[in-house]
């Protein structure tokens, strides 16, 4: 077999200590491109959260660069889905597309420049 970097051997020997065989056609991190795997190892240790941010990423289509900001956010500790009551305002077929925008929440801690708190621009 040809292509097999050193650094891919590896990461296949974490894959298969982390995820036994017959979780990973079972689990979202068997539907996940390996890109995104190396990220599960390289920057989260626990297996909790590596199940969790792999189920949202195969729920949400994260690309990797956003699964990366997803966990560089903690996005673990914010809740899936703000509350709202389109669905009894709305008529149905307009409820489900007000439920789309708000189904994940808003990380907007990149405004901070200093990672301190969000400054107003002074009046």
């Amino acid at each position: 077999m040809k292509g097999l970097s050193r650094a891919n051997l590896f990461y296949t020997r974490r894959f298969a200590g982390e995820w036994p065989a017959d979780a990973v056609v079972q689990q979202p991190v068997g539907q996940l491109p390996w890109g995104h795997i190396t990220v599960l190892l390289d920057r989260l240790n626990d297996h909790e959260l590596r199940d969790c941010y792999a189920s949202r990423t195969a729920a949400h289509g994260w690309s990797r660069n956003v699964l990366e900001h997803q966990i560089r956010a903690d996005a673990h500790t914010r809740p899936q889905t703000v509350p709202t009551n389109s669905a009894e305002v709305l008529p149905p077929g307009d409820s489900d597309p007000a439920r789309q925008v708000t189904k994940d929440p808003y990380a907007l801690d990149f405004l901070a420049s200093d990672g301190d708190k969000l400054r107003t621009p002074a009046h």
